[in-house]
């Protein structure tokens, strides 16, 4: 992560568990029904829950969309493990 991606701040609004949107994204990881795993400025986000669903994202904005049936949040550390190994 270069330090332009770090100044951008990051947030998150949920509307009735089902609608989400967020800034300061700078990468989706992964996506399933049942799981979206997303990198933030702040770290990684890993987002459960049912039938879940990006409606949009831009990579240059860092701005994204989703909804579906959302059941957690959890916030991973900012420096990944190969980082913390060989970094």
């Amino acid at each position: 992560m270069d330090k332009n991606e770090e100044r951008k701040p990051h947030s998150l609004t949920l509307d009735n568990r089902n609608k989400c949107i967020m800034s300061g994204i700078t990468k989706v990881v992964s996506a399933t029904d049942a799981c979206i795993t997303l990198q933030t400025t702040l770290g990684t986000l890993t987002i459960n829950g049912v039938g879940l669903k990006l409606t949009s994202y831009s990579e240059t904005s860092g701005s994204l969309s989703m909804q579906g049936e959302i059941s957690a949040f959890k916030y991973g550390s900012k420096t990944s493990a190969f980082k913390k190994i060989f970094g």
